[in-house]
């Protein structure tokens, strides 16, 4: 279709001439095919289209003028009205479907490499423009081949959180694109957190100043030491003050929860250890936790820590471990 569409532009003085032969069946078979396919692609697509303005006001000049110069009867002219409706619409319909088949052939043309983290390993990457990232466990991200050289410096973060110090350059933004969200920033160091075991995304902000969104809208810009939590189940957001260092510790490998709740421990434990946390009594689903887990210790070791914070008991069966 996107052939069709190079090889059958439409200009505007050759607008008025399709309108006067599609209506008295003087196109040709690839015209009406051509004109079908717009008008069947607008009928498929769900977003809404603005017909541009000088296009409309000279299809309705044209039109005064096939009034005036042929004498035709009524049915025929709120005929011709009908087809010129549908006409402006699918020509405008057509120049951003055919624009958005072309952005996304370009984007599946680029060679993305993917980069993975097991339980307990944090990587840290070069990226090709300097900037460097670590990788905490259990993530997934990839970039495109042709990172240095696009527009946009564009990471895909698919599962898990990632720390970034961004090398400055005013001229190509860096973005990190998660399931949820997207952040861009120009040069600073951020934490994105994106692990689906959680209802949460996550942005905090060392240095330097980031922009948050969704994919319809604006959350928020964040400076140093504040955070956007992203709920994905309400689509709310909350914007708080934070100490950004405890949020990265990860990277050097001290985990610290602050007022976390049993499933942030529960996937802390799952990275560090390997193992899967669970809640045998209704109440341990409620507690918060406040804990420094650092992967050197026995994993004996941080149980008993973690039991001791609201004095309760555990049992291990492989790798499951039961709070009660």
């Amino acid at each position: 279709m996107q052939h069709k569409y190079k090889k059958h532009k439409v200009e505007s003085a050759e607008f008025k001439d399709l309108i006067n032969r599609y209506l008295n069946g003087k196109v040709t078979t690839a015209e009406r095919k051509l004109v079908d396919e717009w008008y069947q692609s607008l009928r498929q697509t769900s977003d809404g289209y603005a017909v541009d303005p000088r296009l409309k006001s000279e299809i309705y000049n044209y039109i005064q003028t096939f009034k005036q110069e042929r004498p035709v009867k009524r049915l025929q002219i709120k005929r011709l009205y009908r087809y010129a409706a549908v006409l402006i619409t699918a020509v405008t319909a057509a120049v951003l479907f055919f624009s958005k088949q072309k952005a996304q052939l370009k984007s599946q043309s680029q060679t993305l490499v993917a980069y993975h983290t097991q339980v307990g390993e944090v990587k840290k990457l070069l990226l090709p423009d300097g900037s460097a990232c670590w990788l905490n466990a259990r993530s997934t991200m990839r970039i495109s081949e042709q990172f240095s050289q696009a527009p946009n410096r564009i990471i895909y973060l698919d599962e898990g959180e990632a720390f970034f110090k961004v090398k400055h350059n005013a001229s190509q933004p860096f973005i990190v694109v998660t399931p949820h969200l997207r952040t861009r920033v120009l040069g600073t160091s951020f934490n994105v957190k994106a692990y689906e075991a959680l209802n949460k995304a996550e942005v905090t902000v060392a240095t330097g100043k980031v922009q948050v969104n969704t994919s319809n809208r604006l959350l928020g810009k964040i400076t140093p030491n504040q955070q956007i939590t992203y709920n994905l189940k309400t689509h709310r957001h909350v914007l708080r003050q934070v100490n950004a260092a405890e949020y990265q510790s990860w990277a050097t490998g001290d985990f610290v929860l602050r007022q976390a709740p049993f499933d942030e421990l529960a996937l802390t434990m799952k990275n560090a250890y390997g193992v899967s946390l669970v809640a045998r009594n209704p109440q341990v689903e409620k507690y918060r936790y406040n804990l420094h887990i650092n992967p050197a210790r026995s994993l004996s070791e941080t149980l008993k820590i973690i039991c001791s914070v609201h004095q309760n008991t555990y049992r291990r069966s492989n790798n499951e471990i039961s709070i009660y």
